[in-house]
């Protein structure tokens, strides 16, 4: 429970960066606070014989850093932040789990773009001259047909030639 300030900060931060809102104060101060100390007390002891801490992470860049350098920046709280609170066991993820209000629209709407983003990162990579196909069209008119909010244009995609449609 001690962490759960850390997941809440990291859950504000990532819809604050979303939709540009976050809670009001004084909560913002207090909740910002107990993330801080909660931080402290959950930081890991460094190593007596070189003074290191622990490596956490395959690289320097979060993975807030690495979505945002593929251009997928504005799934990292549907399609990271928020699964992952809810994998692990914590107080946060078991709160959700239990409240009978499970964000499966987004989880829904997430898998299906990193499907169509896979499918169209493959045909670009092995399509010669790496042009619009029509199998790249049709994956995104089905995601746009699907849903009716959509937090990316697929780089444009159906923006080519109309007689790749």
């Amino acid at each position: 429970m001690g962490y759960d300030a850390i997941d809440w900060a990291h859950v504000l931060e990532g819809i604050k960066d979303t939709i540009g809102e976050t809670i009001q104060e004084p909560g913002l101060s207090r909740m910002q606070s107990a993330a801080a100390k909660a931080r402290q007390e959950y930081k890991g002891e460094p190593c007596p014989a070189c003074g290191l801490r622990k490596q956490t992470s395959w690289t320097k860049l979060s993975v807030k850093d690495m979505a945002a350098r593929t251009g997928l920046g504005h799934m990292h709280l549907h399609a990271f932040l928020m699964p992952s609170k809810l994998i692990h066991p914590t107080f946060w993820g078991t709160r959700e789990a239990v409240s009978n209000s499970p964000p499966m629209y987004n989880t829904l709407n997430c898998v299906h773009e990193l499907i169509v983003q896979l499918i169209l990162l493959h045909r670009r990579h092995f399509v010669r001259g790496r042009r619009i196909t029509p199998m790249m069209n049709a994956v995104v008119k089905d995601f746009l047909s699907v849903w009716v909010f959509a937090q990316t244009s697929f780089d444009g995609i159906l923006r080519g030639s109309t007689k790749n449609i």
